[in-house]
């Protein structure tokens, strides 16, 4: 798989976790608090994957967007993931709990 798409991919993933979050107004202000941190995470990582994308659209190599390698913007890539599949679970968690 490109680049290109691990990172479009990434960002297709956190902009459905961000969709699915619940609505703020609802539920304690416990609930709310770690929503509006898991909210701030997700838009954070989808502004990276996006400045990222755009890069490597642009035709930009991997030392010119400041990694060492491809294998660094992989392992970078491979990270994110993971932090936006952790997010997407503390939401389902925090659904239940707001049950």
């Amino acid at each position: 798989m490109e680049l290109l798409d691990i990172a479009n991919e990434n960002l297709a993933l956190a902009q459905d976790a961000l969709h699915e979050l619940p609505a703020l107004s609802v539920g304690d202000a416990e609930v709310r608090q770690r929503l509006i941190w898991i909210e701030h995470q997700l838009n954070q990582l989808i502004g990276s994957l996006q400045a990222i994308s755009a890069d490597l659209e642009a035709g930009c190599s991997v030392t010119e967007m400041g990694y060492l390698n491809q294998d660094e913007l992989v392992d970078i890539l491979e990270v994110m993931a993971s932090q936006i599949a952790n997010l997407k679970a503390m939401t389902r968690m925090l659904k239940l709990i707001e049950r």
